[in-house]
């Protein structure tokens, strides 16, 4: 799946550093490497916005804006080039990539920071930061102003604000550009063509992972990676994804894809082989969910289980007591 252009990213930069004005710094760190056990780690997944305004996938790394700046507006402070790391973590970018490569107007090495970055603070009059995302960078960032504040009187001019800057890049992200719109619009083909093809794989008897496995491969199949791991089930699970997939309908639909009907083009459907949805929880609970449910378009079909998926249909089954099912009951389009 194509991305986002060199070009997209630094109107994206552009944009942000309009609104911050000058007299400002953004400072952008990457998502934090989790450790899973031992020296084995989780599969790295980038912080979006980091990466909305870079377009780099490495962690340890941070972005810093810095608007009217003669020097370089745009700096990247990124891993440096190393042959025996990049055998096992993958090829790194380096400080002269994420000029060439990324669009950075300069570049250093990540082991640098402690002692540049604070410079390019001094005399700005305000900091756009996230607090509370990685606890160990907001220390370091903190500690920054404060080293600053504290050489005040040898005539440093430190900064005196922090702006919340998730608040200002998350409104302007809510406007997407012609080329995010196509983005977002294939992102969508795929992802529905994998629901599609998981639904058609499905069987009695077919385990959860088996019809993981079957989406996944279709994401990776178009060159796409997953957003989420695919959720297969019903229960409580379910119940959040058929009300999460109404409002993401609506959402797109406002987004200005005006030709998507979320009532009518988006049909959600709810199956559940017990007498009501949430059956681990009470009753009133149950109730109360079913008629939300209801209120947002979304089907229920209780007391009921797949019994056949086809390219073009979905067979349902009545389950009637411990008789079990008692016949085919309801056919469903699908596509």
């Amino acid at each position: 799946m194509a991305e986002a252009s060199k070009v997209e990213f630094a109107r994206r930069r552009r944009a942000l550093m309009r609104l911050m004005g000058r007299g400002a710094i953004a400072i952008v760190p990457s998502a934090p490497v989790r450790q899973r056990n031992n020296d084995v780690e989780y599969n790295y997944r980038q912080d979006s916005d980091f990466y909305y305004l870079t377009g780099f996938s490495e962690p340890e790394a941070v972005a810093v804006l810095i608007p009217g700046r003669e020097a370089a507006e745009y700096v990247l402070f990124v891993r440096e080039r190393n042959k025996e790391r990049e055998i096992w973590d993958g090829k790194r970018a380096g400080p002269d990539g994420a000029v060439a490569q990324y669009g950075a107007d300069d570049a250093f090495p990540i082991t640098d920071i402690d002692e540049i970055l604070p410079g390019m603070m001094e005399s700005r009059e305000r900091v756009f930061y996230t607090m509370g995302l990685n606890q160990e960078f907001d220390q370091r960032v903190v500690g920054w102003v404060n080293s600053l504040r504290a050489q005040a009187r040898s005539g440093l001019h430190p900064p005196q604000e922090f702006v919340a800057l998730d608040h200002a890049l998350h409104d302007m992200r809510l406007f997407k550009s012609r080329g995010e719109i196509g983005l977002m619009r294939r992102a969508g083909q795929i992802a529905a063509g994998a629901h599609v093809r998981g639904m058609r794989f499905c069987r009695p008897g077919r385990m959860e992972y088996e019809v993981m496995a079957e989406l996944l491969h279709e994401f990776n199949r178009h060159g796409a990676d997953i957003s989420y791991h695919p959720i297969v089930g019903g229960g409580a699970t379910g119940v959040e994804l058929s009300a999460e997939l109404r409002n993401t309908a609506q959402v797109l639909s406002a987004y200005g894809l005006h030709r998507l009907d979320p009532r009518h083009d988006v049909g959600i459907v709810l199956i559940e082989a017990g007498p009501r949805i949430l059956p681990a929880l009470q009753e009133p609970v149950s109730t109360t969910t079913a008629e939300l449910l209801q209120k947002l378009g979304v089907k229920l079909m209780v007391s009921e289980t797949v019994a056949e998926v086809t390219p073009r249909l979905v067979r349902t089954a009545v389950v009637s007591g411990a008789r079990g099912i008692s016949g085919i009951v309801e056919t469903m389009i699908i596509g």
